[in-house]
C-alpha cells in the first residue's frame, strides 16, 4: 500500500472528527447563548460593567480561555478603557500604545480575528505572557457603531478556534451590544427622570416661595384693613350727649365703604340705646360731592325709620356754598349752626 493511501483515510478520520467536534460545539454554543440572553435579561443596567464581566466570563468558560478581557470604547473621545478582565497581566501593559493600536485594528475589523503567536509578537513585541500563545477577538458593534472588543487568550486545550466557536463569539457580544444600548438607554431615562425631579423640586420650592409670599401680602392686607377699620371706627365717633341723644362728628370726606361702616354704627348705636336724636355735626366738613350729600340724606331718613330725628349741626360758609348747587333734598333737615346749639333744641324738645 502506498503512503498516499495511508494518508488518506487518515485525513478522511481527522476530518470527520473535527466535523463531529463542531456539531458537539455548535450545540454547546447554542445553549450557552441562551444562558447569556437569560443572564444579560437579568442583569442591572444601571451597572454597564455586570454586561462585560458576563460577556468575559461566559465566553472565557465556553472557550476553556482562562486569560480574556473585555475593551470599552469612549463614544466622544474614542478613548478606549478597560473593563473586565482575568488573567491577563498589568493593567498598565494592556493599554500602552501598541497594545491600544492593535485593540484599534482588531475593533475596525469588525469581525472575529484570530491571532497566532508569530502574528501576534509581530504586532505587540510586549505582549503579556497569558495571551503571548494567540488570541480571538471580536469587536462589539450596534448598528456598525463599534462599542469596544473582547478579547480571550489561549485555549487550556492548546486547541485551535473551531467555526461554531466564532460563531458564538460573534452571537455573544451580539448579545452584549444590545444589553450596553439598553443600559445607556436606561441611563439616559434616569438621567431624564433626574432632571424632572429637579425641575418639579424647583418648581415646587418656586411654588411654596411664591405662596408665602402670598401668604404674609395676605397677613398685611389683613392687618392694614384691620388698621384702616379702626382708623375709621376712631375717625367717626359716636357719641352719647344725652340718654336720648347721640352725637355723630364726621370728619373729612365719606366713601362708599366708610359710609357703610358709619351707618353700620349708628344703627346698632341707635337700636341699643333707643335714642330719639341724632346729630349729625359737619364741622370738620369742608365740601362734599353729590354723592355725599344723598349720603347724608339717606342716613337721616334711616335714622328716621328707627325712630329718631336726625339734626344738621357745624355747617359753615364753605359747606353751605357747595350744597348751594346740589339737589338732593339735604335743605329739608333741620340744621342748626353748632353741636352745642343743636343739644339745646334736642334737650327743649325732649321737655315738650
Amino acid at each position: 500500500m502506498s503512503a498516499r493511501s495511508e494518508v488518506e483515510p487518515r485525513r478522511s478520520e481527522v476530518e470527520q472528527r473535527r466535523s463531529e467536534v463542531e456539531q458537539r460545539r455548535l450545540g454547546e454554543a447554542m445553549r450557552f447563548i441562551q444562558l447569556m440572553a437569560r443572564t444579560f435579561s437579568t442583569l442591572d443596567l444601571n451597572e454597564p460593567e455586570a454586561i462585560g464581566d458576563t460577556l468575559s466570563a461566559l465566553s472565557g468558560t465556553f472557550l476553556d480561555a482562562p486569560a480574556r478581557l473585555t475593551l470599552t470604547l469612549e463614544r466622544e473621545t474614542g478613548a478606549l478603557a478597560l473593563g473586565a478582565r482575568e488573567g491577563v497581566g498589568e493593567d498598565a501593559a494592556l493599554l500602552e500604545p501598541v497594545a491600544c493600536e492593535l485593540w484599534r485594528e482588531l475593533i475596525d475589523a469588525r469581525e472575529p480575528v484570530c491571532l497566532d503567536r508569530e502574528a501576534l509578537r509581530d504586532r505587540w513585541p510586549q505582549v503579556p505572557a497569558a495571551l503571548e500563545e494567540g488570541i480571538v477577538a471580536v469587536a462589539i458593534l450596534l448598528h456598525e457603531e463599534p462599542l469596544g472588543l473582547l478579547v480571550l487568550g489561549p485555549k487550556l486545550s492548546g486547541e485551535p478556534i473551531f467555526e461554531a466557536e466564532l460563531a458564538f463569539l460573534s452571537s455573544a457580544v451580539g448579545l452584549a451590544a444590545m444589553a450596553y444600548a439598553s443600559a445607556e438607554a436606561s441611563a439616559e431615562r434616569a438621567a431624564q427622570q433626574r432632571v424632572a425631579e429637579q425641575r418639579a423640586q424647583l418648581a415646587a420650592e418656586e411654588a411654596a416661595k411664591k405662596q408665602a409670599a402670598f401668604d404674609e401680602l395676605d397677613v398685611k392686607l389683613s392687618i392694614i384693613a384691620s388698621q384702616r377699620d379702626e382708623i375709621t371706627r376712631l375717625s367717626t365717633p359716636i357719641l352719647q350727649l344725652h340718654a336720648e341723644v347721640l352725637a355723630l362728628p364726621i370728619i373729612g370726606t365719606v366713601d362708599p365703604s366708610r359710609g357703610e361702616l358709619i351707618s353700620r354704627r349708628l344703627m346698632d348705636e341707635i337700636n341699643q340705646r333707643k335714642s330719639s336724636y341724632v346729630l349729625l355735626d359737619l364741622t370738620g366738613v369742608e365740601q362734599v360731592n353729590p354723592w355725599m350729600a344723598n349720603y347724608l340724606v339717606s342716613l337721616a331718613r334711616t335714622c328716621e325709620l328707627l325712630g329718631s330725628t336726625c339734626v344738621l349741626t357745624g355747617i359753615g360758609p364753605a359747606l353751605a356754598l357747595s350744597l348751594v348747587g346740589l339737589d338732593t333734598g339735604i335743605a329739608k333737615l333741620a340744621t342748626l349752626p353748632t353741636l352745642g346749639a343743636g343739644l339745646e333744641e334736642c334737650l327743649r324738645r325732649l321737655k315738650r
